[in-house]
């Protein structure tokens, strides 16, 4: 899983995942085009992978991938604090 779309792929139609987690599938759906899910619900998606054997979603690899980073890569460009010549 490479992107956040990836993950909430997992659970097969939106809605799938939105009933677990207590939100409308077009919430779902709306975080699947932005690539981006809100820091609070990132423990519910957690949780809800562990209950349903989907695995690799763990709150470190949600947090590497809304930061920009991949597990090998060191820093994204918005991590340096050099600026650019």
């Amino acid at each position: 899983m490479d992107c956040v779309r990836d993950i909430l792929l997992q659970w097969g139609p939106a809605k799938h995942l939105a009933r677990e987690i207590g939100v409308d599938s077009t919430v779902i759906r709306q975080w699947k085009a932005r690539g981006r899910v809100p820091a609070r619900y990132w423990l519910a998606i957690v949780e809800t992978a562990d209950r349903q054997g989907i695995g690799g979603v763990t709150l470190e690899r949600l947090a590497e991938l809304h930061a920009g980073r991949l597990p090998g890569r060191g820093q994204s460009e918005h991590d340096s604090l050099s600026v650019p010549p």
